[in-house]
């Protein structure tokens, strides 16, 4: 099959923007194609135009160019083509000075602006078609270019995650298989994996960037657990921690296992059956001798149950004697075990859950505050013995930035009105303890605003702890009004 395209090396200024661009609408001159691709990519055109400046075009990329009404148009590399035109000349993106400036500033850098370029040429757009459609179309069922996925990507950048080693690891070992691997996002394995309390549980070092999983039983038994889970079941170091001792605590299996569990099952009802018949052939033979052990072993359980008895009666009445002394006993104990533990420095305690409850919301910048607040108690549980009363004015402060936020997405026109206007229907989701704790602490309708308020303007004032709490409980519902998932 003959080529339809020759291999050649253009000037910049041979070659003229497709007026056509899929990218966007088309453009009625080459000012104009410029002007709308700076539009659409915006800085990105500054990011490609500093690494071709600085590296150079990618080698094994050409453009794609055809012949049209005599002239020479780029079919694929319009970006870079743009590119290149503003490092040969800045002032064709005039119109808009941050990118002008931008590529000014690249040009003062150490680096070439290329004014040839590596090109494939066809002889009419209909031929170069196929080649572009090639690289813009997706996978086509393989024909096309197949992206890396994250774990691929690391990979190649030799980034070996810790969740990836334990998966690659478990595989190695026939303790996972590929469809376990499917089932488990890696990116929340990594997050799992990662806390230092769970590293403990599971016995996982590292040295330089290679993780060393010393108990492997276990971390395939918690892994197993993970598949199909989201990631909100493990996001804070406290529910990771959980997660791991709940699932150590279950009895899950993988497949091998679940096997040689059938396998041993079957063994054993074929012995059992093997058993019956051979005790079924021999019962005639038995039966003689068996009625005389019968006999002989019911006067003897007759004689021993009338000893035991005796002995319990006896029993009884010596422990009746001696309970006071005991109790005396036992009571001092107590006493002297309350004193120690009065002595001990802190004593644990099942803290109050920010929100009261996980929420369940929509993607989002208010979703990703609200897990930041999460994080954010988690350490404070952690780590409150090292810190400052202080601390829950932080907390305080990134409640208010919560709902700033959904008020802002809201279109409220001030955070008062929409705290007033989601407030009723919010506190009828809490219990009737959780409405108590709110009367207690003084967050009310007309309250709640000023006490967000608080945290910005009063320090000292936003260290109440329970208030906090009181305030996130609130909050964490106002939120779910109108920011919950529809399923939620």
């Amino acid at each position: 099959m003959s080529k339809k395209y020759k291999l050649e090396t253009l000037t910049i200024d041979q070659i003229v923007l497709d007026e056509s661009n899929p990218r966007f609408a088309p453009a009625d001159n080459q000012i104009e194609a410029i002007n709308i691709m700076i539009q659409d990519q915006d800085s990105k055109i500054l990011v490609l135009s500093e690494d071709i400046y600085l590296n150079g075009l990618n080698p094994s990329n050409r453009l794609i160019i055809f012949k049209e009404n005599g002239e020479l148009v780029d079919g694929d590399g319009n970006r870079r083509l743009t590119c290149l035109k503003l490092l040969e000349t800045p002032t064709l993106a005039k119109g808009y000075p941050k990118i002008e400036k931008g590529i000014n500033n690249i040009l003062k850098k150490d680096g070439i602006a290329p004014f040839e370029v590596d090109c494939v040429i066809f002889n009419s757009r209909d031929e170069a078609n196929h080649w572009i459609r090639l690289n813009h179309s997706g996978v086509q069922e393989g024909k096309g270019q197949i992206s890396w996925s994250s774990e691929q990507k690391n990979r190649f950048e030799n980034r070996h995650s810790v969740g990836l080693q334990a998966m690659d690891e478990l595989i190695k070992k026939g303790l996972l298989n590929d469809n376990d691997k499917k089932e488990l996002n890696k990116s929340t394995v990594d997050r799992l994996l990662n806390f230092s309390s769970v590293k403990k549980l599971l016995l996982i070092s590292k040295v330089k960037d290679i993780y060393t999983f010393g108990n492997l039983k276990n971390l395939t038994k918690v892994l197993l657990y993970l598949k199909g889970k989201s990631v909100d079941v493990v996001y804070t170091a406290a529910k990771g921690d959980l997660f791991v001792r709940e699932a150590l605590s279950k009895n899950i299996e993988n497949e091998n296992s679940s096997t040689e569990q059938d396998e041993n099952s079957s063994t054993e009802q074929d012995e059992n059956s093997s058993t019956e018949q051979d005790e079924s052939s021999s019962t005639e033979q038995d039966e003689s001798s068996s009625t005389e052990q019968d006999e002989s072993s019911s006067t003897e359980q007759d004689e021993s149950s009338s000893t035991e008895q005796d002995e319990s009666s006896s029993t009884e009445q010596d422990e009746s004697s001696s309970t006071e002394q005991d109790e005396s006993s036992s009571t001092e104990q107590d006493e002297n075990n309350n004193k120690k533990k009065s002595k001990s420095r802190r004593t644990k305690e099942n803290p109050i859950p920010i929100f009261g409850k996980p929420l369940i919301l929509k993607a989002g910048d208010v979703n990703n505050i609200y897990r930041d607040i999460e994080a954010i108690y988690d350490y404070y549980i952690e780590n409150r013995e090292n810190l400052s009363s202080n601390f829950m004015n932080i907390l305080r402060l990134s409640l208010r930035l919560a709902v700033e936020n959904a008020c802002e997405e809201s279109e409220e026109t001030t955070l008062d009105k929409y705290i007033k206007k989601n407030f009723d229907l919010a506190k009828k989701a809490l219990s009737r303890e959780e409405k108590t704790f709110l009367n207690i602490n003084n967050v009310e309708k007309d309250s709640l605003t000023k006490l967000l308020h608080v945290g910005a303007h009063n320090y000292k004032a936003a260290q109440n702890k329970d208030q906090t709490l009181a305030i996130s409980l609130i909050i964490g519902q106002i939120l779910t009004v109108t920011h919950g998932k529809d399923d939620a």
